[in-house]
């Protein structure tokens, strides 16, 4: 799938995207929140693999935060 995405950000240059990585309430907050971040950076450093200029790219890590269940 990422590698779908990847091909469709270098075919339209000007779009950036936001990267955004959460984490289950498992742990402590800190460490939920570099968790979170590691996930975030990971899927950024595959995409920048892909090609994909890194300033095209917004990465937050937020933990806990927000999240859907």
């Amino acid at each position: 799938m990422l590698n779908d995405v990847g091909t469709i950000l270098n075919q339209y240059p000007s779009t950036y995207i936001d990267i955004v990585g959460y984490a289950d309430s498992q742990g402590s907050d800190a460490y939920n929140l570099d968790l979170s971040n590691r996930r975030a950076n990971a899927v950024a450093g595959y995409l920048v693999g892909q090609k994909v200029k890194a300033e095209r790219i917004y990465v937050a890590g937020m933990g806990e935060a927000h999240q859907i269940a």
